[in-house]
């Protein structure tokens, strides 16, 4: 992965969005030195390591996508922005929008998933609460890490692979959740195709079979004001060849 593959989406003097690659992490945990986003903003934008970020092991960072999912992402270029743009994030004033590939036929074509999401009290990962928890596995979440989260979802396009149906779907988080939208299509019965952490045999023998092995999952669209103009910003980013590709291995229905 190289930072020449993150290409920058829309700039001015207040913020920017790019088009993050999968494989490549927004920012790095303590002790760990992979290649990020943060070294995109520190390298396109040298002057932001002097201004006083509330966290600067994160600078200009609005929110995060995980490793494995690519699309939009939105960058501050100084702290004050960064507050607006966060505000808008929390308010659930910034309209998101991800493609999704699943395993099997989604039915309704439409629909919200509401379920809470649970951070594991020592793994990095999430998990929909409660009915897919154990009470062995309850005991190991931390107490007051239960929140609640909701998923709008409508389909794009049916597929069939092997004589096993597959969905195309676009997601619209209303909260954000980490590992959401993964975790609430796999609630419903539909895991996403390449998900490594979140997944059904069936989902996990198809994903090989295609030869994917990151998360079918990208952020095609974000809408939110501008902080400063207020103008109303509709940024879009198509599906990377890589997701594109494997659309055109499949037998529409």
């Amino acid at each position: 992965m190289e930072l020449d593959e993150i290409k920058i989406i829309y700039e001015d003097n207040c913020l920017m969005v790019v088009d993050k690659p999968a494989g490549l992490v927004v920012h790095n945990p303590p002790g760990r030195h992979d290649l990020s986003v943060v070294d995109f903003i520190f390298r396109h934008i040298p002057n932001i390591a002097t201004l006083k970020w509330p966290d600067m092991v994160r600078p200009g960072i609005v929110h995060r996508l995980d490793k494995d999912t690519s699309g939009l992402l939105v960058i501050a270029k100084t702290p004050e922005i960064l507050v607006e743009l966060q505000s808008q994030f929390q308010n659930h004033l910034v309209r998101k929008e991800y493609i999704a590939l699943v395993y099997g036929d989604i039915k309704p074509e439409q629909g919200t998933i509401t379920a809470e999401i649970a951070r594991h009290a020592s793994k990095d990962k999430q998990t929909a609460v409660p009915e897919d928890i154990n009470e062995d596995t309850l005991e190991k979440i931390a107490k007051g890490k239960i929140r609640s989260a909701q998923t709008d979802y409508e389909t794009i396009k049916h597929f069939s692979y092997k004589k096993q149906l597959l969905t195309l779907v676009l997601a619209k988080p209303k909260t954000g959740r980490m590992h959401q939208i993964r975790i609430h299509l796999k609630h419903l019965g539909y895991p996403i195709i390449g998900d490594q952490l979140y997944s059904f045999k069936p989902s996990h023998r198809i994903s090989k079979e295609l030869g994917i092995s990151r998360q079918f999952l990208h952020a095609t669209k974000l809408t939110f004001k501008h902080p400063y103009t207020s103008k109303t910003l509709n940024l879009e980013s198509p599906l990377p060849p890589e997701l594109q590709n494997i659309i055109d291995k499949l037998i529409k229905y």
